[in-house]
């Protein structure tokens, strides 16, 4: 430093004019391409995810959602069909039906992840709080724990949070576009945690505020009427598979028992 300061301090400079330079090309091509950074945000967490992920039966709920999935059964009220499907569906590449559910979480997970980038990017537009913000989400320690056993919760996340992002680019065209693919992932939501229908007065206020007047009772039918018949398939899983005791505590023979169960 003391034999060549004019130097040292040139090179200093120069770094950090290449550094800025970097930032605001990549702040730019990250603004221009959000999906650009949603999807590195969800690759990223979903290799963190598969090299902490549980080769056996997790806890809590594990067990019981890697056996209901294998059997296509009934979990414990008020059931997640979807989930149940879902995890069949992945298990059948594995030997131990445990490992397919809890590598469906970590999916999920990180699926969820990348659509709360979007969202985020939707709500701000600042493309790197919407990175930064959704990896911080990824590593609290209640999200990866159910990121890498079995379990609905994070699943649900990434139905939920895609209804909220349609939801989000509907209302920004006044609900002539995405609100089918809103109410298709809400529906689906059910599937997998029915107490989002406690959401449902808010997409229809909003609905009913954002939309206007000749579009209002199309819109509100379209949305409702995607919900229903989605919602009505999985209550009618239950019904199908009444029959299979697991988790539930005895057969539902009865449309009592199966009101009971689903709410």
């Amino acid at each position: 430093f003391e034999k060549y300061p004019i130097r040292l301090i040139f090179d200093l400079l120069s770094m950090l004019s290449s550094i800025r330079f970097l930032y605001r090309k990549s702040y730019a091509f990250l603004e221009a391409n959000p999906f650009v950074g949603s999807l590195f945000v969800a690759s990223g967490t979903l290799l963190l995810y598969l090299r902490t992920l549980v080769r056996e039966v997790g806890w809590g709920d594990s067990a019981e959602l890697a056996l209901s999935s294998y059997q296509l059964g009934l979990t414990h009220p008020p059931g997640y069909p979807l989930y149940t499907l879902l995890g069949k569906l992945v298990s059948l590449f594995f030997d131990d039906p445990a490992v397919g559910t809890n590598l469906l979480s970590a999916v999920c997970t990180s699926l969820a992840i990348g659509v709360m980038s979007l969202v985020i990017w939707e709500l701000t537009r600042l493309p790197l709080i919407a990175i930064s913000v959704p990896v911080l989400f990824s590593v609290l320690p209640n999200i990866w724990d159910m990121a890498v056993v079995a379990e609905v919760y994070n699943v649900n996340i990434f139905f939920l949070g895609c209804s909220i992002y349609f939801f989000i680019r509907a209302e920004r065209s006044q609900f002539t576009t995405f609100l089918p693919s809103s109410a298709l992932f809400f529906g689906l939501s059910l599937g997998t945690y029915q107490a989002n229908l406690l959401l449902l007065p808010a997409f229809l206020l909003v609905l009913l505020v954002g939309t206007p007047r000749h579009n209002l009772v199309k819109n509100l039918f379209v949305f409702g009427s995607i919900v229903s018949v989605i919602w009505l398939v999985f209550l009618s899983y239950t019904i199908l598979r009444s029959y299979a005791s697991v988790a539930v505590g005895g057969p539902l023979d009865s449309v009592n028992k199966i009101l009971v169960y689903v709410s």
